[in-house]
Order: C-alpha cells, then structure tokens, then sequence
C-alpha cells in the first residue's frame, strides 16, 4: 500500500476520516440504574397519661391567672373604695392635707389660739363650729343665730358685756370674733358643768337652764353630775350632742394624735372615751 494515498480517492479519505473520529465515551451507569428508596420516619405517639397531665398543668395554670387577676382587680376596688372614703371623710370634716402629709383644719390658726385662751380643747372646739356653721361664716340660722358659732344676739351682747366691750352683733360674721366670743362661753359652760362634754355642748345648743334642770331630774340624770346622751330628752339636742362628740374624736385623732406611745391599747377606746374627754 502506496505511503501516500490518492487525493482523488474519495473512499480513502471517508475511510481516513472514520479511523481518525474517537469513539464515544460509555453511558453513565447510574442515568439506568433506578434511584434509592428512602424509608417514611417512624412516627412516635405521646402517652394518653402524659397529654393529661399537660392539659391538667394547663387548666391550673389559666386558674391561677384568673384568680390572679381577680384578686388584682378586688384589691384596686377596696383601694380606690378606701381612697374615695378618705377623700369623703376630709371633704365633710373640712380637712385638708398639706405636702408634708399633715391635715389642717378651716381658721385652724385662730381656734388654737382661742382655744388655748380660755383652757379648751382645740379639737372640741372645731367640732362645734362643724356641727353650728359648717365653717361658714355667713351662716345665719332659722331662729336668727349667726356667724362661725351661731351667737343668739342676746348671748352675744351679755359676753361682750363680760369682756368689756362694745357690742355689735355684725361683728359676729368676722371670723375671729365668732371664734373668740364662741370660746369664751364654751369656757364658761366649761366651768359650770366641771368640763363634761356632753353637758357643755348640750349647754351651748339648748340653754344653761336646761341641763341644770336635767342634773335635778333622777330619771335623766341618776347621778345628779352627768347625763348619759342618750337620756337627754329634747331631740335635737341629743342629735346635736351625738354629732359634736363624733366630730371630736374625729378632729382629736387627726389633727392632735397622741403619740404611738401613749395611743390606747384597747380599739375603740377613742370612741367609748369621746363623752368624758375633760374640756379643761
């Protein structure tokens, strides 16, 4: 076979071409061979004792934040009920709290020093101008009583005839000199009944003649020097006299409480005490 072959030989060279092409590379195996099966997880079931003790764990715990809750809700009620009581009670007594957390009292400054003048208990005091005016010292009664402590004119002119002094019955709308007048007579009747308060007020509201003639009458007063307030046979004064000595427990244990020291030990002891507190 010649070394070079023909040019024009066309088979030659078709066979030429055929021996020079690569052959082609095998198929992959794994494009026939079939894919793996994967196996489904087993799946685990929860114990029907442990599903039942969560579910108790959970009705416990939504019980305890409901009772929670109301106890929240019960405590901010009695709180604001409290609150609203307090702010009640200063609002009736006329009391009024300062920053320091001190109460003052309406023309406290004046009862102090007039109270102090003629030996009487400030506290008192402000109890009757409470339960006689309201504080106001425009108060004119029904019967024609006015001022802060309610003078009658006649009453008025005979103190201001004992302090020597000239009398005009205006001047009983001044707050000092309702307030001064009132303390002289409370320490008057102070003196003429040994400073019983139930006396003294009842005194003050339904006349000196009045008790006087109670402390003689054995079915009022069994002991002819004290008259039970619930034997006080005119109405409106036992009324009165149940509302001035409330009023000056009130007043005593707010604006002069005694020291921790010297507090009663017995509850209610300021109470049960209100009707034999001395005066002076």
């Amino acid at each position: 076979m010649p070394a070079r072959m023909r040019q024009d030989d066309p088979d030659a060279r078709r066979a030429a071409v055929k021996t020079a092409r690569p052959a082609p590379p095998p198929e992959r195996a794994e494009k026939t061979s079939a894919k793996p099966r994967k196996d489904k997880p087993i799946r685990q079931t929860t114990p029907s004792w442990l599903k039942s003790l969560l579910s108790l764990m959970l009705v416990g715990v939504l019980a305890l934040v409901a009772a929670t809750a109301v106890m929240m809700a019960t405590l901010k009620t009695k709180a604001d009920e409290q609150q609203q009581a307090r702010e009640d009670m200063l609002y009736n007594y006329h009391l009024t709290e300062q920053a320091d957390g001190a109460l003052r009292v309406t023309w406290q400054e004046l009862i102090e020093h007039y109270a102090a003048m003629y030996n009487l208990d400030p506290a008192f005091v402000t109890a009757v101008i409470r339960n006689e005016s309201s504080f106001r010292t425009d108060a004119v009664s029904s019967v024609g009583a006015r001022g802060l402590m309610q003078m009658m004119p006649d009453t008025a002119e005979w103190i201001a005839g004992k302090l020597d002094e000239r009398y005009d019955f205006d001047l009983l709308f001044e707050a000092e000199t309702a307030i001064r007048y009132g303390c002289w007579y409370l320490g008057y009747l102070a003196d003429l009944f040994g400073g019983d308060t139930v006396l003294v007020c009842a005194a003050y509201h339904a006349g000196q003649g009045e008790v006087l003639g109670w402390l003689g009458d054995p079915a009022i007063s069994p002991d002819g020097v004290t008259v039970p307030i619930r034997n006080i046979p005119i109405t409106n004064t036992r009324t009165y006299a149940e509302r001035v000595t409330k009023a000056y427990g009130v007043y005593d244990a707010l604006l002069y409480p005694v020291e921790p020291a010297q507090a009663p030990d017995v509850p209610g002891a300021l109470g049960a005490a209100a009707d034999s507190m001395p005066l002076r």
